[in-house]
């Protein structure tokens, strides 16, 4: 049931265009590691339906997304993710913080097909990345959630 709703949640939707859309225009920056072989809509359908996440993970997750674009869009250094890793690492880190109940980095990793140690790593680079900044303001979270539906729309 979790899993057909993603189409429904229009943060999902909108955070799925707009990687899609970051790796065609800076796809050197997103250099992967191994082939993931499903579409980024199905990547983030497979995360949620499995991790049974709420739907306010994919807008907590855009923000640490753009917290990293911001921090390289002014540098040449190439990002050390791939779209599908920035994803999951974001979304396993919006879980952490917001879910109560949360799996180990050794289900996310199988999850996100990478490994335990991938995941690891992925985690905390993505927390270097952000400076540790994982706090997200009521205003913050609702512009972020009010400016995805509308791009939904």
């Amino acid at each position: 049931m979790l899993g057909d709703a993603i189409t429904l949640i229009p943060e999902a939707r909108v955070m799925a265009t707009t990687m899609t859309q970051i790796n065609k225009v800076s796809r050197s920056a997103f250099k992967c590691r191994d082939f993931i072989r499903m579409s980024l809509d199905d990547y983030l359908q497979r995360i949620y339906q499995y991790s049974e996440c709420h739907e306010s993970c994919f807008v907590m997750a855009m923000i640490f997304i753009e917290r990293v674009l911001q921090e390289y869009s002014a540098s040449s250094k190439s990002l050390p993710f791939n779209v599908y890793t920035l994803c999951l690492a974001s979304m396993v880190l919006a879980i952490k913080l917001s879910e109560d109940d949360t799996c180990n980095n050794e289900f996310y990793a199988r999850l996100g097909g990478v490994s335990n140690d991938e995941m690891v790593e992925l985690e905390l680079e993505l927390l270097k990345l952000i400076k540790f900044d994982i706090f997200i303001s009521k205003e913050e979270f609702t512009s972020y959630q009010k400016e995805m539906i509308s791009y939904q729309s």
